[in-house]
């Protein structure tokens, strides 16, 4: 099975694991510090604790300029 981040999974029916998540994430277009957390991860464990670190590191981009903010909704998802 095929770990998309943070307890979730590929199938619609399989079991999301809500014990591990993200709190006090930075918005788009937010000037950060060095010492300043991007986000807070919540997870059972170590493992997946370093797990969840890697995938948002891998998916945050910081860079040295101001970058233009889109204001478009890019997905709405509803139940």
């Amino acid at each position: 099975m095929t770990l998309l981040g943070l307890g979730r999974y590929p199938h619609a029916l399989d079991n999301i694991n809500s014990s591990m998540g993200l709190s006090d994430v930075i918005c788009l277009g937010m000037s950060v510090e060095r010492d300043v957390p991007l986000a807070l991860i919540h997870a059972q464990d170590e493992n997946a604790w370093l797990r969840a670190a890697v995938q948002l590191q891998e998916a945050i981009v910081i860079l040295d300029e101001v970058s233009e903010v889109s204001s478009e909704i890019y997905e709405k998802i509803a139940s």
